[in-house]
């Protein structure tokens, strides 16, 4: 396993999680591609984060972003910056 193509792939999806999620129509809703979409999203990042983690308890080093402390903590500020006070979707 590739730690740093798993996360590289994980920050991929989850911006485009975020760009369908934003696109939303204002009272929440979604198209049924949207729907599609974030199913499939969330489902390929779910097999990713398990299988970083796997990775990472069974011995497996770090991604190389996640050794210099200024790279991730940027990431996860801006994601969780976006739209934060919006509310959920029907």
């Amino acid at each position: 396993m590739d730690p740093d193509a798993n996360l590289i792939e994980q920050r991929r999806i989850t911006e485009h999680v975020m760009s369908v999620w934003d696109a939303c129509a204002d009272d929440g809703t979604f198209t049924a591609e949207q729907q599609n979409d974030l199913i499939h999203s969330a489902y390929r990042l779910a097999e990713l984060v398990q299988a970083l983690d796997h990775w990472i308890v069974t011995g497996g080093f770090y991604p190389r972003a996640w050794t210099r402390a200024d790279d991730h903590l940027t990431t996860h500020k801006t994601a969780f910056d976006r739209k934060r006070n919006r509310r959920m979707p029907k």
